[in-house]
């Protein structure tokens, strides 16, 4: 996993997940910095890429760290960017999110720096994913949406809630917050098929709040 902090360029990116299963969508809890403080998050699988990763190697190697799953990425869903900057409205660094859908199968285990690894009811994953950055994600599963097929184009979307991390905005497939395909994709069907659900802590850490 890619240590904390921006690139020496003032850049960083990062590729995350969202796994959708009989109406529930994998989420981690793990330390992250939010206004300058270290909170316990839920967020969806993902994270920094490495140097030289592509957006989907990247995506694969986060997902099987964090929940020791398999995921095949498929389609893309969004992409947020943003700043972080100081009080004074110094910029600390730029930063890139993308989102894919995944399929995947099987009770996911917490890897190294994980609390939790949890499928979650899509009501109460949009309760828990609560950071600021997390509007995009909030936005399309507020929209029903089903994960969508291939040749979505891209809608911009203003990221009202992005208080704290220097403003920014987002490109959600199927535009703003019209509703996707509704026929589904090779994602949606790979992820319907999905029997075992569960959720696992990692071994001695409390529960998360």
């Amino acid at each position: 996993m890619p240590g904390p902090g921006p690139e020496p360029t003032g850049h960083l990116d990062a590729a995350f997940g969202l796994a959708l299963a009989g109406g529930r969508v994998l989420l981690v809890s793990n330390p992250r910095r939010v206004g300058g403080r270290s909170r316990l998050l839920w967020d969806l699988p993902g994270g920094r890429l490495a140097p030289g990763e592509t957006l989907a190697a990247g995506l694969r190697r986060e997902w099987r760290e964090e929940t020791g799953l398999e995921g095949t990425v498929a389609d893309l869903l969004w992409v947020a960017e943003g700043r972080k900057a100081r009080p004074d409205g110094a910029v600390v660094y730029t930063w890139r999110a993308t989102c894919f859908a995944v399929a995947t199968t099987g009770v996911p285990r917490p890897g190294p720096g994980i609390q939790e690894a949890c499928w979650v009811e899509t009501q109460e994953a949009r309760r828990r994913l609560s950071a600021p950055y997390h509007g995009p994600a909030r936005e399309w599963l507020a929209g029903g949406r089903r994960l969508p097929g291939r040749g979505h184009q891209l809608g911009r979307v203003h990221l009202r809630d992005q208080r704290g991390q220097g403003g920014g905005h987002a490109h959600i497939a199927g535009g703003g917050c019209r509703k996707g395909n509704q026929g589904g994709g090779r994602a949606a069907r790979a992820a319907a098929r999905t029997r075992r659900r569960g959720c696992r802590r990692s071994p001695g850490r409390p529960p998360a709040a």
